[in-house]
């Protein structure tokens, strides 16, 4: 692993690998829980406390990836060496959420790896779960449930990711497998050998957003079958809590469909990234409006008009128009409008500077 350091004293450079061991590490772990964390200090000992009182048949290991934290990460998951089987591998420098998964997942030795977000406390029989899920079928790739907290249902928009998050966990129950376009990686399993073979996570995805699709698409592409496991809860603490947030996290999102879709031009992403429209054999009224509003804003222009100060106040103020009166259904649609307003500007404008680049 070129460009690694020991703490010890290795010649290596570049990363600090700092490593706890115990009497869980004398056998091979059946399940890796990799934790990427930066600057995650204040809410690594709240995920790691949850793995403490873990149900599990067999052995597993702990791998904290302390990104280039300019806090105590490292310190606060190495206070767990007594309570779990805990390793802390550290980069010199930030280098982003794709490659501290890569650096956990080429550490792990366990033949499933577990991708853990450093703010989610884990159900006990989370790691179980997710181990279970491989015993039955060593091809599939599995994600859980994630319950937000922290969310207030007197808030309007609050409400609104409420319904959001009940919709989705639906729609996976209903489905027959997700689509890689519902595999989120805040939860996530995969075979060890599975991940490596498929290229792990593209690297070159630095900001934040579509990471986990990127690779789920791959995932795909080399056979995996995707399961949900309902009982495999992780509760989050809500980051997107107010909409101005929300929005501009779409817009990182969009900024990064971009690359997306110059990578994986085919149709099938094309459609999950909405530069394409995908066709509806039904759909209600509220997809056939969220249908008209994405043709709209496909529309480089318009999209950048509705995202630009003369359009802004008269949308805020008929948000709070609909907040005051409580209306649900068309709050929903504002809500996911304004959202995807965000996404489509920051998509036409990346989009229009690489045709720009190109010519």
């Amino acid at each position: 692993m070129e460009g690694l350091q020991h703490r010890r004293g290795s010649n290596r450079s570049g990363w600090t690998i700092l490593r706890r061991l115990n009497e869980f590490h004398m056998n091979t772990p059946a399940i890796s829980v990799v934790i990427p964390s930066y600057d995650g200090a204040e809410r690594l000992p709240r995920t790691l406390a949850s793995l403490v009182k873990s149900r599990v048949e067999g052995e597993f290991e702990v791998l904290v990836v302390d990104d280039g934290s300019s806090d105590r990460t490292s310190e606060a998951a190495r206070a767990f060496a007594d309570r779990l089987p805990i390793s802390v591998l550290r980069h010199a420098q930030n280098r982003g959420r794709a490659a501290a998964r890569n650096t956990g997942i080429r550490a792990a030795r366990g033949g499933v790896v577990l991708i853990l977000d450093d703010d989610m406390e884990s159900s006990p029989g989370l790691i179980e779960h997710h181990l279970a899920a491989h015993r039955a079928d060593p091809g599939v790739a599995a994600i859980g449930r994630i319950v937000q907290e922290g969310l207030d249902p007197k808030t309007p928009f609050h409400a609104f990711l409420m319904r959001e998050e009940e919709s989705r966990r639906r729609r996976l129950l209903a489905a027959p497998a997700p689509a890689f376009g519902e595999v989120w990686t805040g939860q996530f399993s995969v075979g060890r050998e599975v991940a490596e073979a498929a290229g792990l996570f593209d690297e070159g995805i630095r900001a934040y957003g579509l990471e986990d699709i990127e690779f789920a698409y791959r995932l795909s592409r080399h056979g995996s079958r995707f399961v949900y496991l309902d009982d495999a809860v992780t509760r989050h603490a809500a980051f997107t809590d107010s909409l101005d947030r929300y929005c501009a996290r779409h817009a990182s999102v969009g900024a990064m469909a971009a690359y997306l879709a110059r990578r994986h031009d085919t149709r099938e992403m094309r459609r999950y990234l909405r530069i394409e429209r995908e066709p509806r054999a039904r759909a209600s009224a509220f997809l056939r409006l969220m249908d008209a509003s994405g043709a709209l804003l496909r529309h480089p222009r318009a999209a950048a008009f509705l995202a630009g100060p003369l359009a802004r106040p008269v949308l805020r103020a008929g948000v709070r128009a609909l907040e005051a009166a409580r209306l649900d259904r068309p709050l929903s649609f504002v809500y996911s409008f304004l959202r995807d307003i965000q996404y489509f500007n920051a998509l036409g404008r990346a989009l229009l500077a690489e045709r720009g680049r190109r010519s």
